[in-house]
């Protein structure tokens, strides 16, 4: 399976193409990625950023180092995101998170390739919505099995009890690793981007909350 960026010039190969978890998450560090990738010409900010999990194994199949940068949102951001230079779309994250078990790409602004649909999960939860914004309340879509928008409590388990039962799930995923990886971890790509490139990890000096306009 391979994620591509919408002009098509840079994509990666997912060794291992079948999506472990996925989230709806509002949190103010995945919005406002999303939001200055498209002020720079990227794909446009969705209202709610679809985050889709995948095992942490992967190569480069199209583009070069040169066509790709690795990046934080501010000094000390613990997300790390892999975008495109040709049309800013957002690839890849790296997060200390995950342990290198796992990545993560947000389903909306890139384009997938040769993925089964019928393996495709659907959201688990809607988490971290303390942080949206409340100007898009009104262009949230009801969560399973919600029939409805509760402004006042955005979040939902979806058809998880409790908040401990998702992260029993989701926790393993973090913790087991890789069983004979025939490609490389974000981290191996970030290391060899950064050598490659002769330079750091390129910070983006954003304000924690600063919201860019939605396209």
């Amino acid at each position: 399976m391979s994620i591509s960026c919408l002009c098509g010039k840079v994509s990666f190969t997912l060794t291992i193409p079948i999506p472990v978890y996925r989230i709806e998450c509002g949190c103010v560090d995945c919005r406002q990625a999303l939001e200055y990738a498209a002020s720079k010409g990227g794909p446009p900010a969705p209202t709610l950023p679809d985050l889709w999990y995948f095992k942490n194994d992967s190569f480069q199949s199209k583009g070069s180092y040169d066509d790709i940068i690795w990046a934080k949102l501010r000094e000390k951001g613990s997300s790390v995101r892999c975008m495109s230079k040709c049309c800013n779309s957002t690839l890849l994250v790296h997060h200390p998170f995950y342990r290198d078990n796992l990545t993560m790409v947000f389903e909306q602004t890139c384009e997938m390739e040769n993925i089964d649909d019928e393996a495709i999960p659907h959201p688990k939860i809607r988490s971290t919505m303390k942080d949206f914004p409340k100007d898009l309340i009104g262009d949230l879509k009801p969560f399973h099995p919600k029939t409805s928008v509760d402004e006042n409590n955005l979040d939902c388990l979806g058809d998880y009890a409790s908040l401990e039962e998702s992260g029993a799930e989701f926790g393993p995923l973090i913790l087991t690793p890789i069983t004979n990886p025939s490609g490389e971890t974000t981290r191996a790509h970030i290391i060899k981007w950064c050598a490659a490139t002769q330079g750091p990890i390129l910070n983006l000096e954003l304000v924690e909350g600063e919201r860019f306009k939605k396209f």
